[in-house]
């Protein structure tokens, strides 16, 4: 399972639209948290160097039982604001 979480900084936003939801697979889970990023670049959270969207898979050899696998964010290595798997558990450490 995938799920979809928007973050300032270490704080998960309140107001989601997928608040707990669960996704079977990853490419819906990106979509997913590809259309919220899109939509946050039309308003001023964008902005904000610690807002992301973060993408994590369920890992039971995690603590916290999910793994991040992607992230959006202005400040991001890729195009389209994305960051990929192999540098986003260093971009998390910024917040933690």
């Amino acid at each position: 399972m995938y799920r979809v979480t928007e973050y300032l900084g270490d704080y998960p936003m309140e107001c989601q639209l997928h608040w707990n939801a669960d996704f079977k697979h990853a490419i819906v889970a990106y979509g997913v948290a590809k259309d919220i990023w899109e939509e946050s670049v039309k308003t001023t959270k964008v902005l904000d160097p610690d807002y992301y969207v973060l993408i994590e898979r369920e890992d039971a050899t995690d603590p916290s039982g999910y793994c991040p696998i992607g992230a959006f964010n202005i400040s991001s290595y890729a195009p389209n604001d994305y960051i990929p798997a192999r540098h986003v558990k260093a971009f998390v450490r910024r917040f933690a």
